[in-house]
């Protein structure tokens, strides 16, 4: 009948999504309102988590994987949202205490704050167009596994914080941090990565799940030329 012709095209239902801690609450969950006013019968149910949830055995429609190129689960559909790299910040006040950074060789003399864990260890590798590659081997009293804890960190002035691009805008934009080395561009461990949105293949996805990625889609794109 047309009345179910017309329920079919209107997407409704819950859409269960994982996505990665500090990037759901810095970046995901502000994309939501809009999305929510938009399809009133769409109903969201977000987990923040960092480990990799298995979509089809713990039921999820979509997850959020922030990945280098080749390391995303095969078998799995996903659509490039956008590309996040890590920048190197701190305070203007620390950095008229201890002077700022002019190559990487530099940060040795500065204490830094970064994840510590992993691949992500004491050692930063760094690209420039026109410069040999460089690597530093940094030091800090402080590494945290939490990349919003460690800009809380560099705002109270502790040191030099290592940081998603994602995490630190806010504060780049408002001025509370700067961004160090900006012509050196991390690599290594810390290399520029891909946000995802990744769900299982079907024949038909289902229209919830289609319109809360292009929706995420479209923001990502905005950022990118924001």
């Amino acid at each position: 009948s047309a009345l179910a012709g017309r329920y079919a095209m209107v997407p409704q239902g819950r859409v269960r999504v994982s996505a990665p801690t500090v990037f759901g609450e810095v970046w995901l969950v502000p994309q939501l309102p809009a999305f929510l006013a938009r399809w009133p019968e769409v109903e969201v149910d977000l987990t923040l988590i960092d480990r990799m949830v298995d979509l089809a055995d713990e039921g999820y429609d979509l997850a959020i994987r922030i990945a280098t190129p080749g390391s995303l689960s095969p078998g799995l559909v996903a659509r490039a949202l956008f590309d996040m790299s890590y920048r190197v910040v701190a305070t203007p006040a620390y950095l008229a205490a201890h002077g700022e950074p002019q190559t990487p060789a530099d940060l040795a003399a500065h204490g830094c704050i970064y994840l510590g864990y992993g691949p992500f260890q004491d050692r930063l590798e760094f690209e420039c167009d026109g410069h040999a590659p460089a690597a530093a081997r940094v030091r800090g009293r402080l590494t945290i596994n939490n990349s919003k804890g460690i800009l809380s960190a560099a705002e109270a002035g502790v040191g030099i914080g290592i940081v998603p691009d994602f995490t630190a805008a806010q504060a780049l934009q408002a001025g509370q941090l700067q961004c160090l080395l900006p012509d050196w561009r991390l690599v290594g461990p810390y290399a520029t990565r891909t946000v995802h949105a990744v769900y299982s293949p079907s024949r038909f996805l289902p229209q919830k799940v289609r319109v809360l990625i292009d929706h995420l889609v479209a923001a990502g794109a905005g950022r990118a030329s924001g």
